[in-house]
């Protein structure tokens, strides 16, 4: 009498064991996700579009009214980030990278990636 009352409310369509959802309501699901993750990755790549350039701006104010040079500022703010990424790397991923290793998941285009920065780098040296 439950599987009956499952499958004529619609809510389930049940197997002998198993409960599954109907397609439908999957469909929707995926739908509503998608639209919303697509919303949450424009406003994350909006907040990084207006966070770095008001960070440029910020940046050249600071380098315009101090005698250090550009270098010992690159330099300053390379530290400081190096610290802060480390520390989310230790805490998002600290038991994974203690395991495997902190290059863990790179595979032939990520270390492309690496080598054309450290070539382009090299320019400027």
């Amino acid at each position: 009498m439950e599987v009956h009352e499952q499958i004529t409310s619609g809510s389930y369509c049940t197997h002998p064991g198993k409960k599954m959802w109907p397609s439908d309501s999957q469909e929707l699901d995926s739908k509503e996700l998608s639209a919303g993750s697509q919303f949450v990755g424009l406003m994350a790549v909006l907040t990084a579009c207006f966070s770095s350039g008001f960070a440029g701006v910020y940046f050249e104010k600071i380098l315009k009214e101090t005698k250090q040079s550009v270098w010992i500022r690159n330099i300053q703010l390379g530290f400081f980030g190096s610290i802060f990424g480390l520390m989310g790397v230790y805490i998002y991923d600290g038991e994974l990278v203690s395991k495997n290793g902190f290059f863990q998941g790179y595979n032939r285009l990520t270390w492309i990636v690496v080598i054309l920065q450290v070539k382009h780098l090299k320019s400027y040296i």
